[in-house]
């Protein structure tokens, strides 16, 4: 089986593409008849797109730089990347991201194993921008949860996704560009409309975090018009009449704010809570757009244990790489 790993970058400082990068000439790679990384310059100085291509000289497989001749966003250069990968799986890697040495054949196996799957997906450790490994951020394994887990926040990350290449194509989802930090949580519900989804429960991913992340300004108090607009979708799909009340109890809800600082303080008022549960499981009732189960003891778990939970601490933190 042929591998496509996916990699658009933006001006992503060298030092952390080019770990990245080793990351991937490192991985365990034996699996596959044949490895492409396709990488897509959206943009970049020339400088950096330099630098990038005498790491490509060196590489140990096939290396596909293509380039935009401006800055068109991350949907666009996920796109281009899709379209032009020829891989029986599509890989996709985020730039300033650390890639473990299993994670390819883990995630190939995984799909192997599981052949009604379209994608799966895997856990990140988060990385401090000193290097320092921290939490493990854990996501929903089984295609049932998984939909119930996107009616709340993303709950699968692209930066650890695999797609089954000929089940993806016939579904035809591309992403959506314009969506802005709702790009992932959106190309995912729309693939969960149509094909089933997996995690496969191992952290594979080493997901960097730094202040100037989109993620980074969360709040429950003011959610981002793209995030609300998702929620409003999914809510209305379900076949829930959405008011502005109803929308601002899902979002104080939504375990979305903790991806990764967030601000879960403010709760609503119990009238308020019960009311937006009612809601919910009377609408599903009648759609079963979600398992029922599922989504019962999703709610509950929201409304009686701490949040906090989805995060773990990973024990004994190290330092991975030099700053240099």
């Amino acid at each position: 089986m042929r591998l496509s790993i996916l990699l658009p970058y933006f001006n992503t400082p060298w030092p952390l593409l080019r770990a990245q990068l080793d990351s991937i000439a490192a991985a365990d790679l034996r699996s596959f008849t044949a490895v492409e990384l396709v990488l897509v310059d959206d943009g970049s100085a020339p400088t950096l797109a330099d630098a990038v291509d005498a790491w490509a000289g060196r590489a140990p497989f096939t290396v596909r730089h293509l380039r935009h001749d401006g800055n068109r966003g991350l949907a666009n250069a996920l796109n281009t990347a899709m379209a032009e990968a020829t891989g029986d799986w599509l890989a996709f890697a985020d730039g300033d991201d650390l890639t473990h040495p299993q994670r390819f054949a883990v995630q190939a196996a995984y799909l192997l194993a599981h052949p009604d799957l379209v994608a799966v997906g895997a856990d990140m450790i988060e990385l401090a921008p000193d290097g320092t490994r921290g939490r493990c951020r854990r996501f929903p394994v089984d295609d049932a949860a998984i939909r119930v887990e996107l009616l709340f926040y993303c709950a699968m990350a692209q930066p650890a996704l695999m797609l089954r290449r000929t089940a993806w194509a016939a579904l035809d989802v591309w992403r959506t560009p314009g969506t802005g930090m709702a790009e992932d949580w959106d190309f995912f519900i729309r693939l969960a409309e149509c094909g089933r989804l997996g995690n496969c429960g191992q952290a594979l991913v080493d997901y960097r975090l730094h202040p100037a992340q989109m993620t980074a300004t969360l709040s429950a108090a003011a959610p981002h018009p793209a995030v609300l607009a998702l929620w409003r979708r999914q809510l209305v799909a379900m076949g829930v009449s959405v008011d502005d009340g109803l929308l601002a109890v899902h979002a104080a809800l939504s375990p979305y704010w903790l991806w990764p600082y967030g601000d879960v303080e403010w709760r609503p008022a119990p009238p308020e809570i019960e009311r937006w549960r009612a809601a919910l499981l009377r609408a599903n009732r009648v759609s079963s757009r979600y398992a029922e189960a599922a989504l019962q003891a999703r709610i509950d778990e929201l409304l009686t244990t701490d949040r906090r939970s989805a995060l773990r601490d990973v024990t004994g933190p190290e330092r991975l790489f030099d700053s240099a």
